[in-house]
C-alpha cells in the first residue's frame, strides 16, 4: 500500500512544471515565490527536493 502512495509524490515531481524548474538551478524546486531563496538554498540544503544528498554535499564540499 505505500508502494501506492509514492506514486503520487513522484508523479508530483515528474511533472512538467517542475520539471522545468529542475531544468534550471536545482536549488529550487517549485518555489518561484522566492527570489532571494535560490541563492541561500544554493548553499543552504533548506530544500529537501533539491536532489537531496546532492544539496548536502554541495554544502559540505
Amino acid at each position: 500500500t505505500t508502494f501506492e502512495e509514492r506514486p503520487q509524490v513522484v508523479a508530483t515531481i515528474t511533472t512538467p512544471e517542475n520539471q522545468q524548474n529542475l531544468a534550471r538551478p536545482r536549488t529550487r524546486p517549485a518555489r518561484p515565490a522566492a527570489p532571494a531563496a535560490p541563492a541561500k538554498s544554493k548553499a543552504q540544503p533548506t530544500s529537501p527536493a533539491a536532489t537531496g544528498p546532492a544539496a548536502t554535499t554541495e554544502a559540505a564540499g
